[in-house]
């Protein structure tokens, strides 16, 4: 390894710490996967390799973490990993608590004001139009995929909306389409995690 390469690698470990709520599409590559999940990861792969790639930022599986924990699911998450996979209606039900709990707990406003800097960074200031798209870390994986089973939003304009849609995308993981692909077989519920990523 050389000493660039080297230099790039502490780069990106400085901005994955447990402390990056935000990072820029173009330091993301294949090893950021639990930081930013498939897509996102994904995405910085096509930039490094040259192609066009819309300017964009991800925000963090670490942002989910402190998303969730603030909504308290740790009662649904212990019933999840209770239940059987023959009881579909008892899952179908934590799964709808879970997204509730998501979607109607206060972000927290470290999570806030890094996914509103980076915005107006995006957009010079200026509300301009994003997709929002979610980017699990249980997704995109060599040995299997699970695409579009998570939400995607468009044409969001403000600061709040994406806010909202950050927010929707990180419920979107338990969505009944999508947290039963790797519930059941796969991966426990505690081990999921979901982030964000907007492009203009």
């Amino acid at each position: 390894m050389n000493l660039s390469h080297q230099g790039q690698q502490h780069e990106r470990e400085g901005l994955f710490s447990a402390a990056a709520l935000v990072v820029p599409l173009e330091t993301l590559d294949r090893t950021s996967l639990p930081v930013a999940g498939g897509k996102a990861a994904n995405l910085g792969e096509l930039i490094r390799a040259g192609f066009t790639v819309p300017a964009g930022f991800c925000v963090t599986t670490a942002a989910y973490v402190r998303v969730s924990s603030r909504a308290g699911l740790d009662t649904y998450l212990s019933g999840l990993e209770a239940v059987s996979p023959e009881e579909s209606a008892r899952q179908i039900e934590l799964a709808a608590a879970i997204r509730a709990a998501l979607c109607q707990a206060p972000l927290p406003s470290e999570v806030i004001e890094a996914i509103t800097s980076a915005y107006q960074s995006l957009s010079a200031g200026e509300p301009i139009p994003v997709s929002v798209r979610s980017s699990a870390t249980a997704e995109d994986l060599p040995e299997a995929s699970f695409a579009g089973q998570q939400e995607t939003f468009l044409n969001v304009i403000g600061i709040e909306a994406v806010l909202s849609a950050v927010q929707r995308c990180f419920a979107s993981l338990w969505t009944d389409r999508a947290w039963p692909s790797w519930c059941n077989g796969w991966w426990r519920p505690r081990w999921l995690a979901s982030s964000s990523r907007p492009i203009p």
